[in-house]
């Protein structure tokens, strides 16, 4: 042990003492033991078979008294107990003959938990293994503010950037005015309205400089009182409970695990889900201290399940992991932290906690980081080709070797991945316009057949024009002969007296009906049938001359077919790429996924079969506008991707369009 300490106490800021170091004192060995006992941070306490030879005058051995000189401390000196032999054996402390070593082992079972050894390990792992608890200790005890700060890059968008401030420095954060309204700064006026906030402040205030001098004890009859005139007060609650866990004592944890609950419970109650993860760590932290490793380990994991993105929760859970010796799954955890927010990874190799996974984290990290260089050089190379293609040139590449940040990485990727976009834009209006042109040089080709039908419209509007003007010569004639036949039958039939007058009636009925139907045959076609073609031929030649206004403004404008191709051809080949380089990153939409909600605005690739997914899985009646050939976009049959951008988000009606998605003006 004292090998190891001797290794690592510039790091732990920790020196080891005993009677046993050969220095001469004018103070008998009882005296000198206590004296140095209270000057110290931590006991480490060796419970064996044997309760050892008992001080002269007193009926207690020397390891008891310093044991219970400790406890009077009330948790300024912190007690690390450990059993070792036989009578430990199966997780259990035995009893024993002696009496007085019996009731030692139980007054230390009940204040403390108790790391137990059978003696089946070796001196070197026993070592280790009380090497380790003391160094969490001095890590809870000694914690260094600046690490609240080290390698922060503001510029950093991934989804752990809702804390800046390490897990367990909340009452940090509380200083900064980022607790709530409880902790904004009171006029006089206000302070006076409410004594006992100004007197519970106060306490928090002489807590602080008690845990500046290094007097916990006072800090945590400061922090009481606080609580006595607050109860509900959220700072006061949360530091007691850091006093607690730091203590070690069994009799304080529980009421740690209590306190960090009502924390939590105000935390959630205002929203302020990060804080209320960090409470479930820490009461992870009190349990893993009573010696319920799987409780404990359950708070970590559920604290880690609400806020997946965060990931200085599971730097902590890693780190209680390790504790509960589970190295693999530590590791597997500090790499997900990581990733999560890579600022931890520099905090991690001075975190004198993982010394013992420090090296195999390193390699997975280097390859992680590797993985990141080749994405970002794949991307690169697309953009590369891109640029030949279209035959513009691209900015000059970083050297990503010289890169060792993944975000860095990423904000080159998402650098690069918009600017192949901007191309495809490009390229797109280049094949539209080069469409268009084409599509005049085929008008212009069937000019001569247009002049042709013209002309054919022309004449049959004449000959229309001059039957109805027939049809109107010849109506009154046929009109007249009408009349003229009427008046003949009705003198016929009133020269007959002996016919009856309804019979008279019914004949000139019928002479009406059947006249009315006759002349129109007589006059086929009919002047109201010529008046209607002739409408028609109207409006067919005012198309026809618009058409050709339009033929007349294209001459001596057009491209070859073949440009139109080549260039249509080039972007098929750039939106070919730039899909590759978002698939190459493990992404299928430029900004976002098609699983997340979606907003006006956003840019959304997509083939068919994605957007029935979309009608399905969130009821949206899809709406296409302004689409394009789909042989454009540089896919083999319908079912090609295709870029949109979204224009309408309503409750069931989302509308897309592809003219839209390549601005002209950019995005």
């Amino acid at each position: 042990m004292r090998e190891r300490f001797a290794a690592q106490d510039r790091r732990l800021g920790l020196v080891a003492v005993g009677l046993d170091d050969g220095a001469a004192t004018h103070r008998p060995p009882l005296a000198e033991s206590l004296e140095r006992l209270r000057g110290a941070r931590f006991m480490i306490l060796l419970l064996g078979e044997e309760y050892g030879e008992a001080v002269a005058g007193q009926a207690k051995s020397y390891v008891n008294l310093e044991y219970e000189a400790a406890l009077e401390t009330d948790g300024d000196v912190q007690v690390l107990a450990f059993g070792i032999g036989p009578s430990y054996a199966g997780g259990l402390i035995a009893a024993g003959d002696e009496p007085r070593m019996a009731e030692f082992r139980r007054q230390v079972q009940t204040n403390h938990t108790v790391r137990l050894f059978d003696g089946s390990e070796n001196v070197d792992e026993q070592a280790a293994a009380i090497h380790l608890q003391l160094v969490y200790a001095a890590w809870d005890l000694h914690k260094r503010p600046a690490q609240a700060e080290d390698g922060f890059d503001s510029d950093i968008e991934p989804e752990d950037l809702a804390q800046d401030q390490d897990i367990e420095s909340l009452e940090q954060r509380f200083g900064s005015g980022r607790s709530g309204a409880s902790m904004n700064a009171h006029s006089v006026a206000e302070a006076l309205a409410h004594p006992s906030e100004l007197a519970a402040r106060e306490q928090c205030r002489e807590a602080d400089a008690a845990i500046g001098l290094g007097k916990l004890r006072i800090a945590r009859d400061h922090l009481r009182r606080a609580i006595e005139l607050r109860p509900l007060d959220v700072e006061a609650n949360y530091r007691l409970a850091r006093l607690y866990i730091a203590s070690r004592q069994r009799r304080y944890l529980g009421e740690a695990v209590k306190q960090l609950e009502l924390v939590r419970q105000i935390f959630e109650r205002d929203g302020q889900r990060y804080y209320a993860c960090d409470c479930l760590l820490l009461q992870a932290r009190a349990v893993i201290e009573r010696g319920d490793s799987a409780t404990a380990l359950a708070l970590a994991d559920k604290a880690c399940a609400e806020l997946p993105g965060y990931g200085r929760a599971r730097y902590e859970y890693s780190h209680l992991l390790l504790l509960a010796g589970r190295a693999d799954a530590a590791r597997r955890e500090l790499l997900g932290a990581v990733k999560r927010h890579f600022p931890l990874w520099p905090q991690a190799q001075r975190d004198y906690r993982f010394d013992s996974l420090i090296e195999r984290a390193g390699r997975d990290v280097g390859e992680w980081l590797r993985s990141h260089r080749d994405m970002a050089r794949g991307t690169l190379d697309g953009e590369a080709r891109i640029g030949e293609r279209m035959g513009v040139g691209i900015p000059v590449r970083p050297a990503l070797e010289e890169i060792r940040n993944p975000n860095s990485l990423a904000r080159v990727s998402c650098a690069s991945i918009r600017r192949q976009h901007g191309l495809v834009r490009t390229a797109f209006w280049q094949a539209v316009d080069a469409l268009k042109v084409a599509d005049r040089n085929v008008a212009d080709s069937c000019a001569e057949q247009r002049i042709a039908e013209q002309r054919a419209v022309l004449r049959r509007h004449g000959q229309v024009a001059a039957e109805l003007a027939a049809a109107q010569r010849t109506m009154p004639v046929m009109v007249s002969l009408t009349v003229l036949v009427a008046g003949v039958a009705l003198v016929g039939l009133l020269s007959w007296d002996w016919l009856p007058w309804p019979f008279v009636f019914g004949i000139l009925c019928l002479t009406s009906i059947a006249l009315s139907l006759l002349i129109p045959v007589l006059m086929r076609p009919s002047p109201g049938m010529l008046r209607r073609e002739l409408w028609k031929l109207d409006a067919q030649l005012q198309r026809m001359a618009v058409a050709h206004a339009e033929l007349a403004r294209s001459a001596g404008r057009a491209e070859p077919a073949e440009e139109a191709a080549r260039k249509t051809q080039v972007l098929m080949l750039v939106f070919s790429s730039w899909c590759n380089s978002l698939l190459r990153q493990g992404r299928h939409q430029p900004y976002a996924e098609i699983a997340d909600p979606l907003k006006p605005g956003d840019l959304l690739v997509a083939d068919d079969d994605e957007l029935d997914e979309l009608r399905s899985r969130q009821g949206h009646e899809v709406v296409l506008r302004n689409l394009i050939d789909a042989s454009l976009i540089g896919v083999d049959g319908e079912y090609g991707r295709r870029l949109y951008r979204v224009l309408e988000v309503g409750r069931d009606r989302l509308v897309l369009s592809e003219i839209d998605a390549y601005s002209r003006q950019g995005n």
